[in-house]
């Protein structure tokens, strides 16, 4: 049964806005997150800056992902908007729906445990339940699982038995190809199976590692196997620091909502090692020092004492700029850097020079050799970058006449 809230119509996003030019906060982006995660001084500031900004009912989608958290925030500052009632119907539906997705996990994770694959949650319910702590801010469209990989496709004919229907074909081909598959059935919850916690490194022995580090919680009597907080915000931080066409804003409250629970209990050398195994330290620092620029509360030591450790490689600061990026223009020049990069973290350095990469860009490309794989890449880069300028002085000139 689908539920649909009286207010959600009115609470909507407006698919006519243009798509975000980068993974990061706009301005009036980054006013609507201090409105949700500052203290009371700044949350009623940026609010207000926010709202003078905005048609709170014609939002893009992230920002309309936040309304909740907007609501509980606003609460604790002791702000009351003018649209106070509709902000508070979007907590109360995200909330129901929520309490429906935590009896459906319970009830998933018992059935496959009865069949003698372990279960971990991802992403929204572990949030919600335990660095949250309220199970309306966080809105989620499905339920993220994660079992192991060797046990993928027990736990996909598991699901089918239970009445699921795989979304992206048959379980063996989507296993074969990805880190997850999605899984419907009328009446419950959608289902996103992982066998692999990170789209970036699929490697057997990180995933081993986010197994042997999970940890137990327990949450209104239902234990809940989830990674360990370091994890989370590498899992949180790679997951979410990359273009996509609905803004990514969530992945920053994620973020500080885990370093606002967790506080000085964090294993910064924990973090720093997982991160940098996986390649992964340039997502974590630019986050940590988004958040530390911009925010106020009460973890910012822990995250100015990270800071100075978090030292990418070249290779990562290169990676970081096809990942923030759309796909077209200068950005998206090389998309075969970030496969490439994968393949020499899973291999744990095999090919990791220049050469290396232009060997490997050859062989995608079917050319012979590297001298003409460098060639192609020049042309192409000649080719992308001439429009990508002049979409962006275009742009550029835009704002400045709008401004």
């Amino acid at each position: 049964m689908k539920v649909q809230h009286r207010d959600m119509s009115r609470l909507g996003f407006d698919d006519g806005l243009p798509p975000p030019r980068t993974c990061w906060p706009t301005a009036t982006q980054r006013l609507l997150l201090q409105a949700c995660l500052g203290g009371p001084e700044l949350a009623a500031s940026a609010f207000a800056a926010w709202r003078a900004r905005v048609d709170v009912f014609k939002l893009d989608h992230g920002s309309n992902r936040l309304m909740a958290l907007l609501y509980r925030n606003l609460e604790r500052a002791g702000v009351r908007s003018p649209e106070h009632d509709v902000l508070k119907g979007n907590w109360r539906y995200h909330w129901y729906l929520n309490r429906r997705r935590l009896r459906d996990f319970a009830a998933l994770q018992a059935g496959l445990k009865e069949a003698g694959i372990p279960v971990a949650g991802l992403k929204g319910l572990p949030l919600a339940a335990f660095y949250y702590a309220d199970l309306g801010v966080r809105p989620m469209a499905d339920l993220d699982v994660l079992v192991p990989r060797d046990q993928a496709q027990a736990a996909g004919e598991w699901l089918i038995a239970q009445g699921y229907r795989s979304v992206w074909g048959r379980v063996d081909a989507v296993i074969a190809k990805g880190n997850g598959g999605e899984f419907v059935k009328e009446g419950t919850s959608v289902v996103d199976l992982h066998w692999s916690v990170l789209h970036d490194c699929q490697a057997e022995w990180s995933d081993a590692a986010f197994w042997s580090g999970r940890v137990t919680r327990s949450f209104e009597g239902l234990e809940v196997s989830m990674l360990r907080p370091e994890d989370q915000i590498v899992h949180l931080c790679a997951h979410g620091m990359r273009w996509s066409p609905v803004s990514p804003l969530r992945w920053l409250a994620d973020v500080a909502a885990v370093v606002r629970a967790e506080g000085e209990r964090l294993d910064l050398d924990y973090l720093l090692h997982a991160a940098g195994r996986r390649e992964l330290v340039e997502p974590v620092r630019r986050t940590f020092a988004w958040l530390d620029r911009h925010l106020d509360f009460g973890a910012d030591n822990v995250m100015r004492r990270a800071l100075p450790r978090l030292r990418p490689a070249l290779a990562e600061r290169i990676g970081y700029v096809w990942r923030v990026h759309p796909p077209e223009g200068l950005p998206g020049m090389v998309p075969a850097w970030i496969d490439w990069r994968r393949e020499v973290v899973e291999a744990r350095g095999v090919g990791a020079g220049p050469g290396g990469f232009l060997r490997y860009y050859a062989r995608r490309k079917k050319i012979s050799g590297r001298l003409a794989a460098a060639v192609n890449l020049a042309v192409m880069a000649v080719k992308r970058l001439l429009p990508w300028a002049v979409g962006r002085v275009g742009a550029w000139r835009a704002e400045r006449v709008s401004g």
